[in-house]
């Protein structure tokens, strides 16, 4: 029989690894899920939500026999996605009216009630899953003391975080990304008793299952760190070139030879779409002279060579550009453009660093491969943050991004690119006479109006508004053009030499919500009440109620709402810092995943500072609330860019603002860490703080209303609820850390 030392260590391992794989599977499931169905590309919130409320109630439930069902979660969760993929589910859109997600807002209510029970069955999966882990969990925290379990918990989900993001950021596909979890959760369910051949069997199903293709043979797929990118070529997504007998007359018809013709075909079938979660992201075009001249002897090709030519050609008809930025330059279709129109030198700008390979690897013009060309991966705003050269010309190349940067945030990786202090920033980039221009596919007036005000907010004057506006060949692309040129009407804008395109009229209006650093979000729209989200929101928790009620209802075990509370108001702390951060040192997956690893850390850190004192910590904790108010005073009312702006070195500058807003993350950590130690269900006490998690990412949506900072105001509130619930439970007096059971020492102080 193993000795009680061996055990604790073999128990505190396996805690270890369960917490690990449950953060994993918690980000796998977000990141699958948000590429492959739709309704989660932007709403990542709800299979955070899922997860959250699954793990609380599995935590809560501490039945064993739960974690050996675990597989065939797995199996559920796997299948979920496969059958919207095959089903054509994953392409429906999110009902939502109030956050354009590149779909029809013209929502009719048959649509909204089919949508929500589809969602909730899609997160069924996810939600069995965390459900299994979260027993499993909460059975091992029952046999530590409350910080020991805790400090293993944490450890495993900062080590989980980092292997999930590296291998993320090699490009593994989720099938491959699913295995290490997989075999980690069948050596463990297999020491539960279960036999072997009951093991392998959903163990194989899962693999097998998640690794079979539903897509055409003729798509490839990337998963970038951000999105998943899909390839195929443009013939495929438009139609087959030059095979009707319209085309073939009108070649007959003409002294064109056959090479020519090979030449045309050649040509489009090198063009290649590239989408982004199954939604067209971009085209790599190739839109040199002799090709759009060739098209014509086939007209929907010539319709569609002949307005991108137009789209891409705009800038070199309003100046002559020797140094050019181009950000968003995506797979390189401007760059081409300018190195055709006599460019000098391009300095390219784009996050995504899958996307940029494929640029290299396959753009039929290959402009990457040009000397005259730098391409950076960065953060469009944290280049403009940081760059000290400037350009006769700046093109904000048609940027939306499509997807989001955290998990579960409402940060999409552009949301800081179309802000008005943005705006300046890229203005100040330019020379003399030089020139900005905004290029931006707006499908709806308000979208154009908002980017219209906020740009002359950004600088002061109204910026041009240029649109295509060739008869039966409609297009939503506007260009923006701002510079010394648009100020002093020296810019030279006559209507024939502009034509096709012609001037659009914005004028001004108080309506007209102007986009800031505060308030990011270009794509809400003007719609006071979005009742299809918020009925999937009531539906989601109407049913997470039902599910959780006999847990938090259970008799003989106390309930902990100071840890709801805490929990809730942590989560809204550390979605708002991912924001800050993000704006600070750029919209990058790196960012993110240095922020959420960074808040893990500082809770580590306050366990073990309450490990040492946490007696003296428990006696004092109206002190700590106080100074943790005092910090969120601070962080609300710090100007964030008068202190960038302020003259110090960059470095200083951003650690003080890094400080400010991490500040009351650490004192939040500290009066949990205090609670915490001395509960004497530290399942349930967790259960009860996943559970505020909860709610905390429902409340997160309201800063698309109220601006980021207002997070903060929230998160007071619920930090005073947290502390009124400890002083009615008595828990602000010095607490006895309960003894733990006889498993030996304890892995952790």
């Amino acid at each position: 029989m193993p000795q009680p030392e061996t055990r604790g260590r073999g128990q505190a391992l396996e805690l270890f690894l369960v917490s690990l794989v449950s953060l994993y599977l918690e980000l796998l499931t977000i990141r699958w899920f948000s590429g492959e169905i739709r309704f989660f590309t932007v709403f990542r919130t709800f299979p955070l939500i899922t997860c959250f409320v699954g793990l609380g109630l599995g935590c809560a439930l501490g039945r064993e026999r739960l974690f050996t069902k675990s597989l065939p979660a797995v199996l559920l969760l796997v299948a979920t996605v496969q059958v919207a993929a095959v089903s054509g589910l994953r392409l429906w859109m999110f009902p939502s009216l109030s956050v354009y997600a590149w779909q029809d807002l013209n929502v009719q209510l048959p649509y909204v009630l089919t949508c929500i029970p589809l969602v909730l069955t899609l997160l069924a999966g996810p939600f069995a899953l965390m459900v299994c882990l979260g027993a499993r969990i909460g059975r091992l925290f029952e046999r530590f003391r409350p910080l020991a379990a805790y400090s293993i918990n944490v450890a495993g989900a900062i080590a989980g975080s980092i292997i999930f993001a590296g291998l993320s950021f090699a490009g593994w596909q989720p099938g491959a990304l699913l295995l290490p979890a997989l075999l980690v959760i069948a050596f463990y369910v297999h020491k539960q008793g279960i036999a072997l051949f009951r093991v392998a069997l959903p163990l194989a199903a899962s693999i097998l299952l998640s690794l079979v293709s539903v897509n055409p043979p003729y798509d490839s797929q990337y998963w970038s760190p951000y999105q998943l990118l899909t390839v195929r070529p443009l013939s495929r997504e438009i139609g087959s070139p030059l095979i009707d007998s319209q085309a073939q007359a009108r070649w007959s018809g003409e002294s064109a030879d056959q090479a020519a013709r090979a030449t045309l075909q050649g040509v489009i079938d090198r063009c290649l779409v590239i989408k982004t979660n199954h939604f067209i992201y971009q085209v790599a075009e190739d839109l040199r002279q002799a090709v759009v001249g060739l098209s014509r002897f086939y007209e929907p090709w010539a319709s569609f060579f002949s307005r991108e030519s137009r789209h891409y050609g705009l800038p070199y008809r309003l100046a002559s550009p020797k140094e050019l930025l181009v950000v968003g330059a995506g797979s390189g279709n401007d760059v081409a453009s300018a190195l055709r129109h006599g460019v000098a030198h391009v300095d390219a700008v784009e996050l995504d660093p899958v996307i940029i390979s494929l640029g290299k690897r396959m753009h039929p013009e290959h402009p990457y491969d040009s000397g005259r060309v730098t391409v950076i991966c960065n953060d469009a705003r944290n280049y403009f943050n940081t760059c000290k050269k400037r350009y006769d010309m700046v093109i904000i190349a048609g940027l939306d991004s499509q997807t989001v940067m955290g998990q579960g945030s409402s940060v999409r990786v552009d949301t800081y690119v179309h802000t008005k202090e943005s705006f300046a920033q890229a203005a100040r980039l330019l020379k003399d006479d030089g020139l900005l221009l905004v290029t931006f596919y707006t499908t709806y007036d308000w979208l154009a109006d908002r980017l219209f005000q906020t740009i002359h907010e950004a600088v002061g004057y109204d910026p041009v508004a240029l649109q295509d506006t060739t008869p039966n060949m409609p297009t939503f692309w506007q260009t923006f053009v701002v510079g010394k040129p648009v100020a002093d009407r020296s810019l030279r804008l006559e209507a024939e030499a502009l034509a096709p395109f012609q001037r659009r009229t914005h004028r001004l209006s108080p309506a007209t919500r102007i986009v800031t650093d505060d308030w990011p979000y270009l794509y809400v729209t003007p719609v006071a009440l979005d009742g299809p989200y918020w009925l999937m929101m009531l539906a989601i928790l109407a049913v997470s109620s039902v599910a959780v009620r006999p847990a938090l209802a259970a008799r003989g075990v106390p309930s902990y709402w100071q840890m709801f509370f805490l929990g809730a108001a942590f989560l809204l702390l550390e979605l708002r810092s991912v924001a800050q951060l993000s704006l600070l040192y750029g919209s990058t997956w790196l960012t993110s995943t240095v922020v959420i690893v960074g808040v893990l850390l500082i809770v580590l850190v306050a366990n073990a500072i309450t490990a040492v004192a946490g007696k003296w910590l428990a006696s004092r904790q109206s002190v700590l609330y106080l100074l943790l108010l005092a910090a969120l005073v601070g962080s609300y009312l710090a100007p964030d860019q008068a202190i960038l702006a302020s003259g110090a070195p960059r470095g200083l500058a951003s650690a003080l603002v890094t400080l400010l807003s991490l500040m009351p993350l650490c004192l939040a950590s500290l009066i949990f860490s205090a609670s915490f130690a001395a509960v004497g269900h530290p399942g349930r006490a967790l259960a009860f703080n996943l559970f505020g998690a909860v709610i905390g990412g429902l409340l997160e949506y309201t800063a698309n209303f109220t601006g980021i900072k207002s997070l903060v105001v929230v998160a007071a509130v619920l930090y005073l609820l947290s502390y009124l619930c400890s002083a009615r439970s008595g828990r602000l007096e010095p607490a006895t850390v309960p003894a733990a059971p006889d498993l030996g020492p304890s892995p952790l102080p």
